[in-house]
């Protein structure tokens, strides 16, 4: 087989592609527009709704909702402080872990104490926080816990 034999089997093939094609392209056609324009729009939502489905179905597997990995969540008080500081970037000393019975916050002007994590200490200026050992040592000086802030 020569040049010019191989390059009469590519221009033959060719025209028999194009061929296909124009076939293909005209039953598409005469298949397609006899068809309602109803029938054509119900298909391709149905298409899209069913593409649509599947693509979530696929996006909640990539998420892990549909995998056997849960997130718990666990209190501070009951999480170890070397399980803590074994993750990259935390850091927490034992101290600083919240204990009902830790130190409380109270105001010389107020009534109320509050715990290290509720927000009514930003109200207490520096000058006058009282700070306590325990909340028994608060309530014995006459001092209540604060209804905006909750017991652990």
């Amino acid at each position: 087989m020569n040049i010019a034999e191989v390059h009469e089997r590519i221009k033959a093939w060719r025209k028999s592609r194009a061929a296909r094609r124009e076939a293909l392209q005209s039953w598409f056609q005469t298949r397609i527009q006899g068809l309602p324009k109803d029938v054509l729009v119900v298909g391709i939502i149905a298409l899209s709704s069913m593409g649509s489905f599947g693509l979530g179905m696929l996006v909640e597997r990539d998420l892990g909702q549909g995998s056997a990995f849960t997130v718990k969540e666990v209190p501070l008080e009951e999480m170890p402080a070397a399980a803590l500081a074994a993750e990259p970037g935390i850091t927490i000393a034992p101290a600083s872990l919240p204990t009902a019975g830790g130190e409380v916050i109270a105001s010389k002007n107020g009534t109320k104490y509050y715990y290290p994590w509720c927000s009514g200490i930003s109200r207490i200026t520096a000058a006058n926080r009282i700070t306590f050992a325990s909340s028994a040592l608060a309530e014995a000086r006459g001092y209540t816990l604060s209804s905006t802030c909750k017991n652990p």
